[in-house]
């Protein structure tokens, strides 16, 4: 028999999902004008999925994504696409069951092992530093190219769109410094984490600030900077709150920051668009605006183009080969190579829109498109299980204290979005390249000071899916 205390906990998450629900079913009916109990079903399973004592899990940003992309970029910015609710429901039951299926150990986390340092050269204030040399190379190119102007109007990369598949060299150097200076920054902060918690010392907010928020600002990374200011919330969080859960004043901070953010966000995407329909018709700010925002819903639309594609056998699936072979190959820039392999959407875009295609313009096949050229309907709901699983170990070793997997929380949660919004072959090429560099750097870094015994991890506190 539940106790009054255990009781009135309950009685109060059963409303925060219901009223979470009701919420979503909301926007759901804003976004198509009216809605039926498929709608009803979807708005209650994401509602009551979505940990509200806790935003800041992997598995909250998951739902979420999925109800605005099919639930509310189907409806509302493509009122003509077909309905994809059966396709959410199986994306989301698939990534919850991922989720709830997987076993976690619930024993005390291992002490941590730490290599010896081949040649220890490198302090965390020197890779910093590193990096901050490595991004403003890219920076400062640009500026000197195209200006103030032009470079927050994002004329660089409409370059570097343009120039897609050509033997440009410099434009290839600056984009392996581009990448590597974003590969550094995950690196560095991997590291200061292990020693942070290796000696048991908070965490230095001001130089993981430079990195994960100011670089990303002034190179206009909109994605990375809004997703830097979330990995502080996470270190902050994990560093100061039992199990990951928010006071109610740190709603309202997050909440403003996520509204600057956001608007900065739109700000960028607004002025790039501006730019690149220059000459094309008359827009107003608002028409620039909601075409910012168009553009980041335009994964929902090629999945059902790829859908009916091969189901007219216009498209084939490739079982692979548009995984694979541009993951082997992406460390060289197509610049140097231009004949390497082709991913998801450059092969989509090759067969549908091949002058699109010639001028450097392509379809975001995004992780659903991209798995279902490869593998189909199946292929997708396995994907959902693999990415469900991955999401419940990090957050539960985020929710427990584990300090021995916070950096490979930190590192997925900061390339979530990516994850879910671009190309597999890209995704874990990312992924891969950090883990290599942590791996390579951790071998030059001085030790900090002497090694401290590893204070035992806190007890594991089982969470329902």
């Amino acid at each position: 028999m539940k106790t009054p205390a255990a009781l009135s906990t309950f009685l109060g998450a059963v409303f925060w999902k219901l009223l979470g629900s009701g919420m979503l079913l909301g926007i759901r009916w804003l976004a198509r004008g009216h809605f039926d109990w498929p709608d009803v079903l979807m708005c209650l399973l994401v509602g009551c999925c979505v940990d509200y004592s806790r935003p800041l899990l992997l598995k909250n940003y998951y739902f979420l994504y999925l109800f605005f992309l099919f639930g509310v970029g189907g409806g509302f910015f493509f009122p003509d696409q077909a309905d994809l609710q059966l396709d959410f429901i199986l994306f989301l039951v698939a990534f919850a069951l991922g989720y709830s299926l997987i076993f976690v150990s619930g024993r005390p986390a291992r002490a941590q092992s730490f290599p010896r340092p081949w040649l220890p050269v490198l302090s965390f204030q020197a890779l910093v530093w590193l990096t901050v040399a490595f991004k403003l190379v890219g920076v400062v190119y640009n500026i000197r190219t195209y200006g103030v102007g032009g470079y927050i109007a994002g004329d660089a990369m409409l370059d570097n769109i343009r120039s897609y598949g050509s033997k440009d060299v410099g434009r290839g150097i600056l984009t392996l410094f581009s990448e590597a200076a974003r590969i550094l920054t995950m690196a560095a902060v991997c590291l200061h984490i292990r020693t942070q918690n290796r000696l048991r010392s908070p965490y230095r907010y001001r130089l993981l600030a430079l990195l994960l928020v100011v670089l990303p600002l002034v190179s206009m990374e909109r994605t990375f900077t809004v997703w830097g200011v979330m990995i502080m919330g996470v270190l902050y969080s994990f560093e100061h709150y039992p199990q990951g859960q928010f006071r109610r004043r740190d709603y309202l901070i997050f909440s403003l920051l996520a509204t600057f953010f956001l608007g900065f966000i739109l700000l960028i995407g607004s002025i790039r668009v501006r730019n690149m329909t220059q000459g094309e018709g008359s827009y107003n700010d608002a028409l620039f605006l909601v075409h910012a925002v168009t553009g980041e819903f335009q994964n929902v639309l090629v999945y059902q183009k790829v859908k009916d594609e091969i189901a007219s056998r216009n498209l084939h699936y490739t079982y692979g080969e548009t995984i694979v072979g541009p993951l082997v190959f992406k460390i060289i820039p197509r610049a140097f190579y231009p004949g390497k392999p082709i991913n998801s959407g450059a092969t989509i875009s090759k067969l549908l829109e091949p002058q699109a295609f010639e001028e450097g313009f392509m379809y975001p096949a995004a992780y659903f498109g991209d798995l279902y050229l490869n593998f189909g309907l199946l292929g997708c709901i396995a994907g959902c299980l693999v990415l469900g699983s991955v999401c419940r170990f990090l957050d539960f070793n985020y929710i427990n204290k584990n300090s021995r997997f916070l950096p490979h929380f930190v590192v997925f949660y900061y390339y979530f979005y990516p994850i879910v919004r671009n190309d597999i072959s890209n995704s874990v090429s990312v992924l891969i390249f950090v883990a290599v560099t942590v791996w390579v750097l951790e071998r030059f870094m001085k030790p900090a000071s002497a090694p401290l015994p590893v204070a035992p991890a806190a007890t594991p506190t089982p969470q329902p899916a």
